[in-house]
């Protein structure tokens, strides 16, 4: 099986801009204030998207959609609902090449199951050169990595579930406010992994063989 085609990165814009004058609408899509903006172009304030299938549409001045964008979870929004617009007005932006977990709740970050050498590895960036903690499987099934925040009076406001090859962005201990990034897993990891995962499946339906977990 060939599978580069599929399983390359697809490379398109990250950020998207209104192509006509309107109004704003949000569909589905729920946001938290972004408390510290670092390393973004725009102006203003920013939410981040803690949505799944959220869009956004410009309306036009009787209403009618003009445009429908599917807004990514975790993507910087810098437009808020019923906002009006002009051309080339920007209304948010993503990571195109990692999958995050922000946090709606600011506070303390505490560990939960990472333990070193059995559900974290150490990796080293390859652009930047800094050494990175990745969680990894446990090899017993015992331990399931998670990252709980803690409020003024040390009570659980959130807790976070890891996946597998999530490198951390925060550290025990730390405090973070609503809306940063807790952990990124790469988004073409995650994509080749599903793809090559299913080719024995596919190689069973084709040749007509009896699954080995039938």
């Amino acid at each position: 099986f060939h599978i580069g085609g599929t399983a390359s990165r697809i490379v398109a814009a990250s950020k998207i801009t209104s192509k006509e004058a309107g109004t704003v609408r949000f569909v589905g899509l729920e946001t938290v204030k972004l408390e510290r903006v670092a390393d973004t172009s725009a102006e203003g304030d920013a939410w981040v998207c803690i949505s799944h299938n959220a869009e956004i549409e410009v309306l036009d001045e009787k209403e009618r959609v003009k445009q429908r964008f599917t807004v990514p979870y975790g993507a910087h929004v810098y437009v808020r609902d019923g906002a009006a617009v002009e051309i080339e007005h920007l209304l948010f932006e993503w990571d195109l090449y990692n999958t995050p977990i922000v946090t709606q709740f600011g506070g303390t970050v505490r560990f939960v199951d990472v333990k070193e050498k059995v559900t974290v590895r150490d990796e080293v960036d390859d652009t930047t050169g800094l050494k990175l903690l990745v969680i990894m499987e446990d090899r017993n099934k015992e331990l399931q990595p998670a990252i709980d925040i803690l409020g003024p009076t040390g009570q659980k406001v959130a807790h976070y579930p890891l996946p597998t090859g999530a490198r951390l962005e925060v550290r025990d201990g730390q405090q973070v406010a609503s809306g940063e990034v807790l952990v990124k897993t790469r988004r073409e990891a995650s994509k080749t992994r599903d793809i090559t995962g299913g080719l024995p499946r596919v190689a069973e339906l084709f040749e007509a063989r009896r699954p080995k977990d039938a």
